[in-house]
């Protein structure tokens, strides 16, 4: 399950819906309606990436355990290994990571919102900080969906976003 959300960035939800059909992932969204989420295709530009992520998926859809287990798996995993930390590893840890990923790339803001699952380019500013951006993105988008809206940045995000990038490496200050 990490290694499907690092690098594809689909939401916890999504995971056992997912279908690879030659190098595409066929993503089918959570949160749909008229306003928000959408299925989406991610094309996966490193053959390597794509054999793992394959395997992980069948995995995924043989496991008798929920999406829910699934998360909580990972949670308690990260307090157990980063036992001092305020903040611990989640899957949405990873989704965020590319949200960040994406950022830092050349890709307009209407593609990053199509592979993260939204319909309004507004709701990307939440995900993840370019300044954080590890590189080695090894995906991009299969299609385009017309429902994709260019939002005006927000004034609260525009201030959160400032803020946090300027503390990047002090977790105790990132208190909301």
């Amino acid at each position: 399950a990490m290694y499907i959300v690092k690098n594809l960035g689909v939401r916890p939800e999504e995971l056992k819906g997912l279908v690879v059909t030659g190098n595409t992932v066929n993503v089918i969204g959570a949160k749909k309606n008229d306003n928000r989420g959408l299925d989406r295709k991610i094309q996966v530009n490193d053959p390597n990436t794509l054999k793992h992520l394959a395997t992980c998926i069948d995995v995924l859809k043989k496991t008798k355990k929920t999406t829910r287990n699934i998360q909580d798996n990972v949670s308690k995993a990260s307090r157990r290994v980063f036992k001092g930390r305020d903040r611990h590893y989640s899957l949405y840890t990873w989704r965020h990571q590319m949200g960040g990923e994406l950022k830092a790339s050349s890709m307009p803001d209407h593609v990053i919102a199509y592979l993260m699952g939204h319909q309004s380019t507004r709701s990307i500013e939440a995900y993840g900080f370019k300044n954080r951006a590890r590189g080695g993105l090894k995906i991009q988008a299969g299609g385009y969906d017309k429902r994709i809206r260019y939002g005006a940045k927000s004034q609260y995000l525009r201030r959160i976003t400032t803020y946090k990038s300027q503390n990047v490496n002090n977790d105790k200050g990132l208190e909301r």
